[in-house]
Parts: structure tokens; sequence; C-alpha cells
């Protein structure tokens, strides 16, 4: 790591600054999802803009670039994407589109290349860093701890509070289930702590607690594609841990016993009518009836009025948060799936494309990670499974708080390449 850092323009208060403030600002974003995405958005910009101009300042090279560069089909895959990332903005001023709509467009746009510039500066400066890159991501698990204890508060203030309020007005987010956004990441991180350690290590029951608060609260919260990627994603993490590493029965049991607990402490503290597991019972039907459009909280019928819109524009689609626009709208800021998502913003093609672009960085990482062994980049895969699982329902590629994450987790794999390269040319 020394070595390293030596080819890199950063010295050692510098590089130690870079990492507090992108630790601190990993905690920050946790905690401001309570305000309108829109404005949700404009404060994890702006702590973007804090990291990318305190980056520049101490280092004036981009390694991503030279990255991206060298690697022919990934450079010709953005150039096409940012292609018609902009085409399907452009497009909205030769059209009919209202005052409205092209602010959204505008603000929308403006946040997605902030985003952009933000990947390319922690991309480089995880490549350069002497410090663990996991670290920006393991401050969501504890900031959950903090969000968890509020709920505790209020709900045993002994002042009556509307279901509807929790629901809609929860502290820390807008909306309940964008929390499930952030327990999604706290229950793979400190699950993937939890394994990794042994049970003789002192932190071990610490480590166990704070894995059983978040997997406690996700169930709690009652979203169910939630829960269903985070126990798809720790299949996929058990899988790896014993092909490829250490990992012995008696920590399996362990971990199935601390699920079943959560399990247990979030039927005995559900509640409400939106939260737990009785939520899912009573969203299978009516009149004993199953209603998968029902169950699926009306997903299936936003996506089909997305499938026709795509349909009517499918080469550039409707422009950033195109959704919103589209003929027979008529709830949410977005199509609760990923895919139509992109389609609606940028096209058929332009979505396509960055899929292929996702799908490409994705299985990069798992190769460079079964050759590796790299814990930070278990961590950053395993978020972005859980995550990307969960955007096939969600909004997790749309609101600002699981993106500043997913950006921190995809960055990982372009700079353990780096890193490697670095490595390598130095033997």
């Amino acid at each position: 790591m020394t070595v390293i850092l030596a080819n890199s323009n950063l010295d050692l208060k510098k590089d130690r600054l870079l990492a507090l403030l992108l630790v601190c600002s990993a905690f920050f974003v946790a905690l401001v999802g309570w305000y309108p995405p829109y404005q949700t958005g404009l404060y994890i910009a702006s702590c973007e803009l804090v990291f990318v101009m305190t980056f520049f300042l101490f280092n004036q090279t981009i390694d991503a670039l030279n990255f991206l560069f060298k690697n022919k089909l990934l450079l010709w895959l953005s150039i096409l994407w940012y292609f018609f990332f902009n085409a399907s903005y452009i497009q909205l001023f030769f059209q009919n589109a209202s005052s409205f709509q092209i602010y959204i467009a505008t603000l929308s746009y403006l946040f997605t290349s902030m985003h952009l510039i933000f990947f390319l500066c922690i991309i480089s400066f995880f490549a350069k860093s002497k410090y663990s890159n996991g670290l920006s991501l393991n401050p969501v698990a504890l900031s959950n701890l903090i969000i968890v204890y509020i709920f505790y508060l209020i709900i045993n203030s002994g002042i009556v509070i509307p279901e509807s309020f929790l629901l809609h007005s929860p502290p820390f987010a807008s909306n309940i289930r964008y929390i499930g956004y952030l327990f999604t990441i706290g229950s793979l991180t400190s699950v993937l702590w939890l394994l990794t350690k042994q049970f003789n290590d002192r932190f071990f029951i610490l480590y166990g607690f704070i894995a059983l608060v978040n997997l406690s609260f996700l169930v709690w919260l009652g979203g169910r594609t939630a829960i269903a990627s985070v126990y798809i994603s720790l299949f996929f993490l058990l899988f790896y841990l014993r092909k490829y590493k250490e990992l012995n029965y008696k920590k399996i049991f362990f971990l199935t016993g601390l699920i079943i607990t959560s399990l247990i402490i979030a039927y005995q503290t559900s509640i409400y009518s939106w939260n737990g597991m009785g939520w899912f019972i009573s969203h299978l039907g009516v009149d004993g009836e199953f209603d998968v459009n029902r169950f699926s909280s009306n997903r299936l019928a936003i996506w089909s009025v997305s499938i026709n819109a795509i349909k009517e524009s499918p080469w550039l689609g409707f422009g950033p948060n195109g959704y919103y626009f589209i003929q027979g709208h008529f709830f949410g800021l977005h199509p609760h799936n990923m895919v139509l998502q992109f389609f609606l913003d940028w096209g058929v093609i332009g979505g396509v494309i960055f899929l292929l672009i996702l799908l490409y960085s994705i299985l990069k990482g798992v190769i460079l990670l079964v050759t590796t062994n790299n814990s930070s980049l278990a961590l950053a895969l395993l978020i972005i499974s859980g995550l990307t699982l969960h955007g096939l329902t969600d909004g997790t590629y749309y609101h600002a708080q699981p993106v500043f994450y997913l950006l921190l987790a995809f960055a990982l794999i372009p700079a353990s390449l780096l890193k490697e390269q670095h490595a390598f040319a130095l033997k």
C-alpha cells in the first residue's frame, strides 16, 4: 500500500483529510432524507461538490480518465451513453415541454452531472489512498442506530402519532420505504463485518448487536423488496465466503439464529398496519381473493403505463425525470423499476447502454474479487447487489441517498483495478 501511495500526488495529511471528509459525508448523507427528494438531492450534491473541490485543491490528475481511455469497450459505451444522456435533455427545448418540466429536467440533469464528476474523483482518490476504501461504506450501519433510537423515542413518547404521519413523514425520510434503502446497506455491511470476524474477537458481540438492530428494523419497516434483496445478497455472500474464504458452519448457524431473532423482534414490535410481517399478509388480496396488483402496491399498473409511454418515445425517452411527465402518470416520482426508469429518461438505446456499463462493471468486480479476495471490494459488490435487486421494484437508482452509496461502491471496482495495475507495474 505504501508503494502505491508513493506513486500518487497525495501526501499522508491530504490523504487522511480526504478520507475523513468522505466518511463524514457518508454518515451525514444517511441522516438528511427527511426533506423532499429534490432538497435531499441538493444537500447530497453539496457534499459531493465539497469533496470534488477539496480533491482538486489537493490533486490535479484524474486517474479515472486514464483508466477509461485504456479500456476501449468501456470508453465507447460511456461516450454513447453520454450522447443519449445529453440528447434526451436537449430534445425538450425543441418540443412543447412545459417550463415546469424543463425546470425539473434541468435539476435532474445537473444532479446527474454532479454525480458523474464526483464519481470520477472518488475513483481517482480510492486508487491513490492508503486507507481502506471500504471505510466510506461503513458509516451507514452506525448511522442507522441513531435512526432506530429516534424512532424508539418518538413511538414511546406517549404522544399519539397518526399512522399516516410515520408512513409519509417519518424521521429521516419523506417516505417510510426510503429508510429501507439505508437498512439494506446497513444490514449487508454489518453482516459482512460479523462473518469476517472470529468468535474470539473482542468486538464480535458488538458486531452481532449492530447486525441484529439493522436486520430487525429492516423487517420492521415492512419493505418486501428490501428484505428480499438483503436475503438474496446474503446468499451470494455466504457462497463467496464458503468457496473462496473461511466460513465454518458455526457462523452460518449464528447468522441463521440472528435472522430468526430479528424476525421475532420485528413481529413483536410491529404496531402499525403498514409495517412488519403482518403487512405482507394484509396485501395478499381483497375478500379472500389474491390481487397481484394490490400485492405489488400498484406497481403493475405503474409498469404498464411506463411501458406504453416507452413505446411512444423509444429513441430518446422523455428526458431527465421523464416518468413524472408521461401520459397516464398517476403515482410516484419514478416507475419503481430501474430498467424502465433508464428507458424513460434516455430512451431504449441509452438505457440498454447504461445497463451494459453496469453489467460490465459488476462482472469486472466479481472477477477481481475472486482473484484478490479484497474485503473492500466484497463489501462494494454486496451493496451493489442489494441496491440493484431492490431497484427492480423501487427507486434505488433514482433517489440521491442510495445513488450516493452506489457511486462509492461502483467506484471501488475501477479503483481496485488501478491499484492492481500499479502494484503489478512495480514488480
